[in-house]
This record gives structure tokens, sequence and C-alpha cells, in this order.
């Protein structure tokens, strides 16, 4: 490498072999000399001052001749206050110990713990000789703060506790999947509600499901049908709000010829003779007419019924199972649902959650989804980091099918091969996020946008919500499924962060009376 001021050195020569050749070169060549010597100098200040690490160097006698920006950061001294002193008197004063003497007195590297009165940070201290002529020329140090090595330390702690919850979390979504390929099931809201819908599908009894729309009633119904000792026979569905009440009575029992104008001439089997030996799932239940509900509480009682326009009694062995997204309960109590049948349907009845109370299966159902919805569009997309989060940190009204909603969306209109966070706040509805407390800026609102802060606030949002749900630090912890005191750490945090904008969380609860 040739100095472009100088074209007959090699970079530059030393200051030693300019004296010891000064006869022999012109005022013009040692000029040229001296202007590279200076700049190569100006370089290495410049590079020295600027290294994230400390940079100590000294004589070998132990006199310190140079110092950058970050030793005096670490040190809490000045340069002009210690270039020029000996080692010998800034151990004990400024240092504990100095591991330029240690080098000093057995002429090698040396490495030894440190610590720095000025601010008490202790650091791993490394000196090395440069030799010359049988002498130590110089000794260069290198320090490591201890605070940063024992961060370096937590952080990989927290990332091997990390990987092994997600590898945890993986063997959950493995062992549901390998029980059933219709079902993601990775929050333990979730499994426990697999495990209790699993033991009533091995029992001969009605099961009534319940929960809002689009959280996954039907998947439930069919893993109970796979899953008892009828997953041979058929598994048949009835959607008694989509169907006409005059019609639903014909779907169900069947009618013989001539039953009613426009009855087909050789009558027709209905669901349950057609299901005789499997299982009808009655979805919406709720919906059928008291009439309709005296007709099938006689069915359940005496498992046999008659097609519509019949006289000859139908034995029939079918198992029901049933859904709402109503209140059935309140519905028996204003006398719109019959009170004996309620029970008869719901022997076992089983609570599928929405997905704001299932958030770890947001990730595990948008993966899943993402890959049915690339393979049905001959694409190959997939989702930011951010755009997880900005699904996890929705409210999901509509829950999994609105998720598949949005997802089937995404792949279709974003223009890269990467869907954003930007894609997915297309969505009109994800625009609200988060959906309880005080609304938080989105992107197009603010003149620049961090999705770290906007994150955080959202995740303080939630923290605070859980608290107005649950009253105590500990029930909110559990609605949340962290601890206690992991609950108490990162709400007390997010809130000093935060605090020109956010509550406590009491003061974020609407009052009560």
């Amino acid at each position: 490498m040739k100095c472009q001021e100088c074209s007959n050195c090699f970079v530059c020569s030393s200051m030693q072999d300019i004296q010891s050749n000064y006869e022999q070169y012109d005022r013009e060549e040692l000029l040229r000399r001296f202007a590279c010597l200076h700049k190569l100098n100006d370089s290495l200040q410049v590079l020295i001052e600027d290294l994230p690490d400390t940079f100590f160097v000294t004589d070998g006698d132990g006199t310190i001749l140079m110092v950058n920006k970050a030793y005096e950061k670490l040190s809490g001294t000045k340069r002009e206050e210690i270039i020029g002193r000996n080692m010998r008197d800034y151990q004990g004063d400024v240092i504990s110990r100095s591991s330029t003497l240690l080098v000093i007195k057995t002429g090698r590297e040396a490495t030894l713990e440190q610590i720095h009165y000025r601010t008490g940070r202790k650091s791993f201290t490394t000196s090395k000789p440069v030799w010359r002529n049988g002498k130590i020329m110089f000794i260069v140090s290198s320090n490591r703060d201890f605070n940063e090595i024992t961060q370096l330390q937590v952080e990989l702690e927290q990332e091997k506790m990390r990987a092994s919850s997600y590898l945890q979390e993986l063997q959950n979504i493995r062992s549901v999947l390998l029980e059933d390929h219709q079902i993601i099931a990775n929050d333990k809201t979730t499994l426990a509600v697999l495990r209790r819908t699993k033991k009533a599908a091995m029992a001969n009894i009605g099961v009534l499901l319940t929960g809002e729309t689009g959280t996954g009633k039907s998947e439930f119904a069919k893993f109970i049908h796979r899953n008892s000792d009828r997953r041979d026979k058929p598994f048949l569905t009835i959607d008694c709000g989509a169907i006409a009440a005059s019609l639903i009575e014909s779907e169900l029992f069947g009618y013989e010829k001539g039953a009613f104008t426009g009855a087909r001439a050789e009558g027709h089997k209905g669901l349950l003779e057609l299901g005789n030996g499997g299982t009808i799932f009655l979805d919406e239940v709720g919906e059928l007419s008291l009439d309709m509900q005296v007709k099938l509480l006689r069915v359940l009682q005496e498992q046999e019924f008659y097609r519509v326009g019949g006289n000859k009694p139908i034995k029939m062995d079918v198992r029901f199972i049933s859904a709402t997204n109503g209140n059935l309960q309140k519905m028996v109590a204003e006398k719109t649902f019959r009170e004996d049948l309620y029970y008869r349907l719901s022997s076992v009845p089983i609570h599928v959650p929405p997905l704001r109370e299932r958030r770890a299966d947001i990730v595990p159902l948008a993966t899943h989804f993402l890959q049915v919805f690339n393979e049905k569009h001959g694409t190959s997309k997939r989702l930011s980091s951010h755009a997880y989060q900005q699904l996890k940190g929705y409210g999901w009204p509509g829950n999994i099918r609105e998720l598949k909603n949005v997802l089937e969306e995404a792949v279709i209109m974003s223009d890269s091969s990467v869907i954003e966070s930007s894609d997915i706040l297309s969505y009109e509805r994800l625009a609200s996020v988060p959906q309880q407390g005080k609304s938080i800026l989105l992107p197009e609102q603010t003149e620049s946008f961090n999705m770290t802060e906007y994150m955080e606030r959202i995740e303080l949002h939630l923290y605070q919500d859980a608290y107005c749900k649950g009253g105590s630090v500990r029930k909110a912890a559990e609605l949340l499924q962290v601890s206690a005191s992991t609950y108490a750490r990162r709400l007390k945090a997010l809130e000093n962060r935060y605090g020109e904008s956010a509550n406590t969380p009491a003061d974020s609860c609407p009052r009560r009376n």
C-alpha cells in the first residue's frame, strides 16, 4: 500500500528512519516524508479516538502516553490529568490494579480484573508489550466493561429462555396437530378447552358449544366426532340460523312423497336418517322456533322420529352436538328456549374462548392461514415481525374468521413478498388498535413512526386493561399468563417510559358503581 503523498516509500518511513537517513535526503523529500508521517499520525488518532473499546498506551517504564474517549468515560478521568503520570502513581489512586505494571514485571501479556474508583465500574483489562531491540518500547492496554459483559450474559440467558419457550410452544402445537389437524392450539386457555373437549368426545352424551361468532365452534364439533367411537359414521351439519323455520323440520326428519306442495315424488330422507349411527351438529341452535324445540326434545327422549307426512316411527341412533353464540340460559329465563331441551343438549357445556383471550394462538394460526392462502393463490409471501406484532395487538372482534379474512386480503393485495405491518394496517378495523383505553396514533397520523414505541404503548394498554378486568395485580397477571412480579415490573417500566400519556392501572379503569 503506497501513501498518496509519497511514491517512493511504503506507507511512510518512521521518524527513526528519517533521522538515520537525514543526510541522504534532500529538503523536498524530507518534507514529503514528514507529511506522510503527520498524515498517518492524524489517521491513527482519529481511529483510536473513535474506537468503542478503550485504548490506553504507556511507554516501557509505565508512563502514560495516550488514552481515548472510551477510556475517559470508563475511568471518569480526563486525559490532560493522567497523560505523563506513571502507572506506579496511578495504581491505588485511580485504579485498583495495573496490568501494565504486571507486564513490566513479567515481560508477558497480562489480564486482570480492575476497579475504576471514580466511576465504581469494573473491567477486565488486557495489556500487551511492544518490543523493539530487546526492550519493551510500549505497552498497549484495552478494557472490557464488566457491566457490559454481565449484560451480555443476561441477554444470553434471556435468549436461552426464549428459545426454550419457543421449543415448548412448538411441542404444544405439534402435540395438538398430531391429534387433530384442524385445530391449532398453542395458548394455555385453548389447550385446556381442547383437553376438556377430548374427554367429552369419548362419552356418548350431548355437548353444547358456546362462544362468539368466528371462534371455530364447528371445528370443535368435528374434533368431538373424530375423537369419538362414531368417527367412522356420518358427520352432518344443519345451520339453524340459515334455514327457514318452515324447512328445518323437513331437513331434519325428511318427508314422505306428496307431503306438501313441491315435495319430491319419491320422498326425502332427512339428516336424522342419513346420519344414523353418526353425529348431527346443530349450529346456532338458539335460532330454533319453540315448536321445533318441542319436536327435537321428543326425538332426544324417544330416540325415534316421524317423517313429515308420515305415520311410521323411525328408530335412530344419533349423537347431537349443538352450538350457539347466544346466551341460552338467558333465553331460558326469558321463555324463548325450553329449559328441558337446554339440559338435554348441554350435558357437557364447552365454552370456546374468543381469539383475544387466546393470543398465543394468533401467530401459529396466522402462519397456518398464510400457508393455505399461498397455496391457494400461487404465492410465497411471508409476514414481517412487525406485521406479526400488529396481528397480536389487535382485539379480533371477528375472531378466527376475521383473522383469516385479513390474511387472505394481505396475500392478495400486498405488492411485496414480505407482508409488512402497513399492509395489515390497511385493513380498516385494524386501524383501531388498541381496542380499549386511550387511542394510539397510527403511522399515517404521526410525523415519524417508531414501531417499538407503538407496540410498547399497545402492551401498556393491554396491561392496564388486564388490571381493569382482574381487579388486582395477581388476577391481571393470570389473564396475561405471566407471573405477578413480571407483570408489576413490566407495567412500572412502561408507565415510567410513557408517563406523560399513561395512567395508573386503577385510574385507567372505568368507574364501577
